[in-house]
């Protein structure tokens, strides 16, 4: 079945823009989720029509948002985790308060009260979580040691033949000087070092440019196999 453009972009309308602000000044500070990627995303979620989904890092909400507009014509729910501390090494912590008021604001003037389901608290928290998800989604603590166990704790939360993926995959190539830190020199290599690990074939979004591969998008998935049919005989 064909991807329904159509209904992908009006969940864009919504959803854009969206902005990251400085708890100061109230001063934008840019596109929390570049244009690429939430056209990534959308590519997801027309191509697998997730019903549940579990967001692993929610920051303000701007992927709640798009990702509650999408499963809330369908009745389905968003999961969404969350500590508001932003990842280790960067300086998200100074926002840790306006982040969550943001967050919940968003959530509220999208309409997703009965959608999206919050779950405050660091991942490894609600490792144990009795669910399981359509599509999980990871954009959390960027190091290395926490991506790898997210992807260790929660793809077997994926159904059969959902999918798992993720942010922040700028490079296929990484140093290994820097996986536990958050952001350098242009790359997350921890998420890098931790996807490359974990899948056989990980997919990405890239675009040929003078003959040559090209990413156009940082989300990274990977989609799991569907269980056998069993016919009986």
């Amino acid at each position: 079945m064909g991807i329904n453009w159509e209904h992908v972009y009006r969940h864009m309308e919504k959803i854009f823009p969206f902005h990251a602000f400085d708890s100061g000044t109230m001063c934008s500070l840019g596109e929390e989720v570049p244009v690429a990627d939430f056209i990534a995303l959308l590519r997801l979620l027309g191509e697998n029509n997730p019903k549940t989904i579990l967001e692993i890092g929610s920051w303000t909400g701007s992927c709640t948002c798009l990702f509650g507009n999408y499963v809330k014509e369908y009745g389905g729910k968003v999961h969404s985790i969350d500590n508001f501390k932003g990842s280790p090494g960067s300086n998200q912590y100074k926002y840790t308060k306006i982040a969550r008021r943001r967050f919940f604001e968003n959530i509220r003037s999208h309409g997703l009260e009965d959608t999206v389901v919050f779950h405050e608290g660091d991942s490894d928290r609600f490792r144990n979580l009795d669910m399981k998800f359509d599509m999980v989604f990871i954009d959390a603590d960027h190091r290395y040691s926490q991506i790898r166990k997210d992807i260790d704790n929660y793809l077997p939360k994926v159904n059969p033949g959902g999918i798992i993926c993720g942010h922040d995959f700028q490079s296929p190539k990484f140093d290994e000087k820097y996986i536990e830190q958050d952001f350098v020199n242009g790359v997350h290599h921890g998420v890098t070092k931790a996807v490359v690990e974990s899948f056989n074939k990980v997919l990405l979004f890239t675009a040929l440019e003078e003959g040559k591969q090209r990413l156009i998008s940082s989300v990274w998935h990977f989609k799991t196999k569907r269980e056998p049919c069993m016919v009986a005989l």
